[in-house]
């Protein structure tokens, strides 16, 4: 701060130079023409220290922004990171569910399969009941047809022998 007013002052004592050595014969109509002229700068020079102190104020102000936009973009990153994180995990849940899915319909083949032997078993094993019953109702009327015979000829001798 103090370098700008000695600044100030140096370039006030570099235009006043010329006319300090003349200071004896200058007229009034001129002093007062320097004296406005300084007056002048003087105006020129608050107005500049006003406008330097507003962007000085607005670079702090920009500063500060840039600090909050910095924080946003730290906060944005890490729910970025914490979201690629997510979809890495997301992914591999996938991937082994995808693996199970096609364990589990490579198991589903095999059940297919293997249901497919049974029905087949059940079939040749209901044709073999009903060959079996087939034969069991043939044998069974063969025994009866037997036993009748048996029976009928046993009457017909008991029959024989009373009479």
């Amino acid at each position: 701060m103090w370098k700008k007013g000695l600044s100030m002052l140096l370039s006030v004592y570099v235009l006043c130079a010329p006319y300090m050595g003349f200071a004896v014969s200058l007229t009034d109509a001129e002093a007062e023409q320097i004296a406005r002229e300084i007056a002048s700068m003087k105006r020129e020079l608050s107005a500049l220290q006003m406008n330097f102190q507003v962007l000085k104020g607005t670079l702090k102000m920009q500063e500060g922004e840039l600090i909050q936009a910095e924080q946003q973009l730290q906060e944005v990153l890490q729910r970025l990171s914490k979201a690629e994180a997510e979809l890495t995990k997301a992914s591999h849940e996938l991937e082994q569910s995808e693996e199970a899915l096609l364990q589990s319909k490579s198991a589903l083949v095999q059940a297919r399969v293997a249901l497919s032997g049974l029905q087949q078993a059940f079939s040749a094993l209901s044709e073999s009941y009903r060959k079996q019953q087939k034969e069991k109702v043939v044998w069974m009327t063969a025994a009866v047809t037997l036993a009748l015979v048996v029976t009928g000829f046993t009457i017909a001798e008991i029959v024989r022998s009373k009479r």
